[in-house]
């Protein structure tokens, strides 16, 4: 992980819920040995993570994983998401994982279009995410800024955001609070699958 700076600036950050049982049934496992590599080997990704959220500090972001696709450009939303590959294999997810019985691709999860604002940081173990209602306040030091152009599936849940990454989860106590100017807390986040 730790040479993955700058990869991309541009995302699709998908956020999710899987369905209750998904624990008990191997979703982690999963997630490493079958979707992670498949989103990973396709030609319009340029990177996918996996994360699970393990603190909220309070807050309910409404979801509880969520995953980076990495992307070529600004313009590639619509590229990755009606790639035919990439379709039949996010309805299987929602037969395996789905929280809601619907097919329906946004009763399942979230998705939205992020561009890069400023300097990347090396990935690690955890991330922090520093919700913002935009990006042109600098961010906590450390930390690299994005900015959502597209609620492309749903609502836009974080209009600008802040990651940090750390190997040292204690790192979040300092985020953890309610931020300056009474903006919603962080959230801290711990990587199931990666490409390395």
């Amino acid at each position: 992980m730790r040479n993955a700076i700058g990869a991309y600036d541009a995302m699709s950050l998908i956020m999710y819920t899987p369905r209750a049982d998904s624990n008990d049934r191997g979703y982690e496992q999963w997630l490493i040995d079958v979707d992670n590599p498949f989103f990973n080997n396709s030609e319009v990704c340029v990177r996918y993570t996996n994360w699970k959220v393990v603190d909220d500090a309070g807050v309910n972001f409404g979801f509880s994983h969520f995953d980076f696709f990495g992307m070529d450009d600004r313009d590639s939303g619509d590229k990755v998401w009606s790639d035919e590959k990439l379709s039949e294999f996010r309805v299987e997810w929602r037969k395996l994982w789905g929280a809601a019985e619907s097919l329906d691709p946004t009763a399942n999860s979230i998705v939205n279009l992020c561009e890069r604002i400023d300097t990347p940081q090396a990935e690690a173990k955890y991330v922090i995410v520093v919700p913002a209602d935009d990006a042109s306040a600098a961010g906590p030091e450390g930390c690299e800024t994005w900015s959502t152009y597209n609620g492309y599936r749903g609502d836009i849940v974080l209009p600008a955001f802040y990651l940090k990454y750390t190997d040292d989860p204690a790192d979040f106590g300092a985020f953890g609070q309610a931020q300056a100017g009474g903006g919603p807390a962080a959230l801290l986040a711990e990587l199931i699958a990666g490409p390395d």
